[in-house]
């Protein structure tokens, strides 16, 4: 397990290497913070949420939005992050300097990632037609923390199958109750009092 871990080590150290060194420019790093604030904390999908709890048409998106959100910052944000423990690029990486401030937190999963793509996998379980946009500003934000240089490779990419995975959970826990809550409602009001 230690040679597999080195040998991902050294891709990840090579993957941020380069970018730094051959891709990065004014350009891309404006573009790139600005992407990037679409995962800050989670605020955009939370409003996203927010705005569709108004609509009965879009209720269960919402709620099923907000379950996988509170799934990622519980396990992913709040336990993965503290027993991984890894260091920012900029932490390990000699010559790697971040473009944006220090973080406080750890590298390993992408919170960004995670909470992006559990959005977008929720967000596509139940209004299909939004999955692409979506799932395309998740991709953006996931490249943004690359080009950041405050995640490694696989810190994205683990956020996005971590994201994925906490997008379906909560999807299918959160829509199986709502979906029961409403059926209940309608059977109360069928039945005479």
């Amino acid at each position: 397990m230690g040679a597999f871990l080195e040998a991902v080590t050294t891709w990840d150290a090579s993957v941020i290497t380069a970018i730094y060194e051959n891709v990065h420019s004014a350009f891309l790093t404006m573009f790139f913070r600005i992407v990037t604030l679409l995962g800050e904390g989670g605020i955009f999908w939370i409003a996203v949420a927010v705005i569709l709890l108004f609509f009965k048409k879009t209720r269960r998106s919402g709620i099923c939005i907000g379950a996988s959100l509170l799934i990622g910052v519980i396990v992913g944000n709040g336990i993965i992050k503290n027993v991984v423990a890894r260091p920012r690029p900029y932490d390990a990486i000699a010559g790697i300097e971040s473009v944006v401030s220090h973080l406080s937190d750890y590298s390993f999963p992408s919170g960004h990632s995670l909470c992006c793509f559990e959005a977008a996998t929720a967000l596509a379980m139940n209004r299909t037609k939004w999955a692409i946009p979506a799932y395309v500003g998740a991709v953006l934000v996931a490249v943004s923390r690359l080009f950041l240089f405050v995640h490694y490779p696989t810190d994205v990419i683990c956020g996005a199958l971590l994201g994925v995975l906490f997008g379906v959970l909560g999807s299918l826990a959160a829509g199986a109750i709502y979906d029961r809550v409403c059926a209940n409602i309608a059977a109360s009001k069928k039945t005479p009092a």
